[in-house]
């Protein structure tokens, strides 16, 4: 053997990593994967696979020639059918590693298991069937096929970190949490804005706003009933959704439609931020949102319901506006906050802070990059 062919011989192969989402419209895992895409190294290969076949979230990636699009052959339950199409697709790629997301692809467990490919499954969170109460035929799916694939479990809160311990049966050895963050550099202070330009307010007018896909478990039409029971109070919703239509209707039959705003899909996440004066969340089900964290970046307060990690992500003097799921205790919280600029401002510093202290993007890319295999991932 020659000397350039044993060198040849002696470099690792380049990291090919097979991403199989359940879709990839944008939502929370996809977001994700957005930001740490542009942090992979170069040399190394994403293969992005979505098994309902959509893929719009992928042109935000096109000026990225190491993410490409790897259609899969799938339809709706029928897992032989499936696990055979991903199973055909590991052979023709030959992925050093698979990457599957959320219950909707966990069938990429049992291609992996099949063909004895490393697999890493990743839990973001439960759908509004799930919010109070897991399926045991879920719990007891995820725990047989992560045992068949011995695959590495990661979650972005310690909620799920707890669930996958306690319910779905996952040692502790085999469970990585990550939570998610933000580049902090990127979002502007609250205090920093100019002029308004994205939407109108009336004067003396507080601006509650969200960032959110509009589906049923964003439960926004609570929401809009906050604009109903307090008075001087604007809502932007930043999104689009199938709840929409309804919303708008919802919005109508409360007499609020000209205190309500639906911006739908906007890129200008940080322009947006640095114009409202409180951030809203009134959700039945999540975990630790990025909406949430980039609200906080940008040094806002937020009223929010107590799901999954949330009041633990805020500051510690914004949990008392963290509360239950009820109208009247989201409308106070309101209240408290729309009547005490002071306050607001200085919850806004808080949670600054402690995004800067715990949920970095920077700190998000490395421990996603030990997982991934991707040692020569750039810093975010």
């Amino acid at each position: 053997m020659n000397p350039a062919t044993a060198m040849a011989a002696a470099e690792p192969a380049a990291p090919r990593v097979l991403h199989g989402f359940c879709g990839f419209n944008l939502g929370g895992a996809q977001a994700r994967f957005l930001r740490l895409a542009r942090a992979f190294p170069s040399q190394s290969l994403h293969l992005v696979s979505a098994m309902d076949d959509s893929y719009a979230a992928m042109e935000l990636l096109a000026d990225l020639p190491n993410i490409r699009a790897c259609p899969v052959e799938t339809a709706p339950r029928s897992m032989r059918r499936n696990v055979s199409a991903m199973v055909a697709t590991i052979r023709r790629e030959l992925p050093s590693l698979v990457a599957s997301y959320n219950w909707g692809a966990i069938e990429w467990a049992l291609a992996c298991a099949l063909t004895r490919t490393r697999h890493v499954h990743v839990e973001d969170g439960f759908g509004p069937d799930e919010a109070d109460r897991r399926h045991l035929r879920r719990n007891l799916g995820r725990r047989a096929l992560l045992a068949l694939s011995s695959g590495e479990l990661v979650v972005c809160s310690s909620n799920l970190e707890r669930i996958a311990r306690h319910e779905w049966g996952i040692p502790a050895r085999r469970i990585h949490y990550i939570p998610n963050g933000v580049d902090i550099s990127a979002i502007r202070l609250r205090s920093t804005r100019t002029a308004r330009s994205i939407f109108a307010r009336d004067d003396g007018e507080i601006v509650l706003g969200t960032l959110a896909m509009l589906r049923p478990e964003k439960n926004l039409g609570a929401m809009l009933r906050i604009v109903a029971d307090v008075e001087h109070v604007r809502l932007v919703i930043a999104g689009d959704g199938p709840e929409r239509e309804s919303l708008e209707q919802t919005a109508r039959a409360l007499g609020v439609d000209d205190r309500v705003e639906f911006l739908g899909r906007r890129d200008d996440v940080a322009t947006l931020l640095a114009e409202l004066d409180v951030f809203a969340l009134t959700s039945r089900t999540e975990q630790l949102p990025m909406a949430l964290l980039e609200a906080m970046a940008a040094g806002l307060p937020a009223v929010a319901t107590d799901v999954g990690d949330v009041a633990a992500a805020l500051a510690p003097a914004n949990r008392s506006y963290i509360v239950a799921q009820e109208p009247d205790a989201l409308a106070a919280a309101t209240r408290a906050l729309v009547a005490d600029p002071a306050l607001r401002e200085s919850i806004g510093r808080a949670n600054r802070a402690r995004v800067e202290s715990h949920y970095s993007q920077h700190e998000m890319v490395r421990a996603w990059s030990e997982i991934l295999q991707l040692e020569a991932i750039a810093p975010a």
